[in-house]
């Protein structure tokens, strides 16, 4: 409790539940006393896990322990996700591994893409998302920047075996940030060409066709399909280096 006796309105708590959840419930009430944003990771999920979450302002689950806290399958994971909102006036972040993150506030939904790799471990991915998550928000980013930051810090994780050394530093994920900001900025222009492509040989077939030249008509159609092949396959290697 001396700890968390300086909690203030500008502090970010952070807490999960391998602790006694009577020190966990004590945190979260004194951040709440504070004006303190508290954020809780339900990992591990306990039997009363359901009656602490509501004490968060923010609560991260997986899918396995988003289902355990409302007792609704994933099927249903927009709606039930609408539905913990509106009964707790809460934000809820479900993360999804390979598909990235959501989150419901009583603002509205976020969705957040994941940023693909190929894993080699899993455990710890979870840990590193929250604490960036924290990170990000107690440095003063809008929870849809702090979900990105999340999402990304928490795919690096999985490049590395064991938790605590596969927890990636900050310039890491910078770097990875980076790196994807200027692919999702390169894509749309490289295939520019090709979408530009369907409005110039639209005519070309259309007089073709009025005319009856056929023959003209698959030629055109394989030529244009030849440009593409190649045009896509130049810049997929262009950006894959």
């Amino acid at each position: 409790e001396r700890g968390l006796a300086i909690l203030s309105r500008s502090d970010t708590l952070l807490v999960q539940q391998e602790v006694p959840q009577s020190a966990t419930r004590k945190a979260l009430e004194m951040a709440r006393e504070a004006g303190a944003r508290s954020i809780l990771n339900t990992a591990p999920f306990l039997p009363d896990t359901d009656k602490l979450a509501p004490l968060a302002d923010i609560v991260v689950a997986n899918e396995t322990e988003f289902s355990l806290l409302t007792g609704r399958p994933i099927e249903e994971l927009d709606m039930a996700m609408q539905d913990w909102v509106n009964r707790t006036g809460r934000t809820i972040v479900v993360t999804l591994g390979p598909e990235g993150a959501r989150a419901r506030t009583p603002d509205g939904p976020i969705t957040v893409a994941a940023h693909k790799i190929k894993p080699v471990d899993t455990v710890g991915a979870g840990d590193t998302f929250c604490g960036y998550l924290a990170a990000a928000l107690e440095a003063g980013l809008e929870l849809e920047e702090a979900l990105c930051r999340a999402t990304v810090a928490g795919s690096l994780a999985c490049l590395k075996s064991g938790a605590q050394p596969s927890i990636p530093s900050e310039a890491d994920v910078d770097e990875a940030m980076a790196g994807w900001a200027i692919v999702g900025r390169v894509i749309p222009v490289a295939f520019g060409v090709v979408f530009a492509l369907s409005g110039a040989i639209g005519p070309i077939l259309g007089q073709n066709y009025g005319a009856q030249r056929f023959d003209r008509l698959v030629t055109a159609l394989r030529d244009a399909l030849v440009f593409v092949t190649v045009y896509c396959l130049a810049t997929w290697l262009l950006l894959a280096l």
